[in-house]
């Protein structure tokens, strides 16, 4: 056979190793979405907390400042807000990305997720619990997990509505 030339079944073969390169893709980016999700859950968290904190504490001589320091955690809040939706928001985007890829080949070899399945090896299988990322319900599934995006849109609005009454409360001479 001539070089550079490929017969049908190495075609298939290296379709089936891009295929499982772009569903580990998907595995490693969804994961990765989802850890970014609560780490910032949990700074929103420590967030909220420290104004809390700042609120009920009598800090004395640095009472002047702690309207400032209120509303600069403010700002950092929405800020990290807006963060947590541009990640989230990217990383299911480039998720669903890599899982139209693989069901692109999919239908391309004319096959489906299940005759794949068969492909990978038992460990595969038992590491990532493949079967599940192959089905149709886990893509509906993962088109789904955009609604996701509303728990920082949520923490934003909170965010919004406590800097707001900080600034009635220690700067009302800049709203009137």
């Amino acid at each position: 056979m001539p070089e550079g030339k490929t017969t049908p079944k190495e075609t298939r073969d290296l379709m089936l190793k891009d295929h499982d390169w772009l569903v580990n893709l998907h595995i490693f980016q969804l994961r990765q979405t989802w850890q970014t999700f609560y780490f910032f859950l949990i700074m929103n968290g420590i967030v909220v907390s420290a104004l809390a904190f700042l609120l009920t504490a009598e800090i004395g001589a640095w009472e002047d400042l702690k309207g400032v320091a209120l509303f600069g955690l403010g700002i950092l809040g929405i800020f990290l807000c807006f963060v947590w939706f541009y990640l989230i928001g990217r990383g299911f985007r480039n998720a669903i990305f890599w899982l139209e890829k693989a069901k692109d080949i999919e239908k391309e070899i004319q096959i489906d997720g299940e005759q794949i399945l068969r492909t990978y090896s038992l460990d595969m299988k038992k590491k990532y619990n493949v079967q599940n990322y192959l089905s149709e319900k886990w893509y509906a599934r993962v088109k789904g997990t955009t609604l996701a995006l509303l728990v920082p849109f949520g923490w934003g609005l909170v965010h919004g509505a406590l800097l707001l009454a900080l600034l009635f409360r220690y700067f009302p001479s800049v709203l009137c």
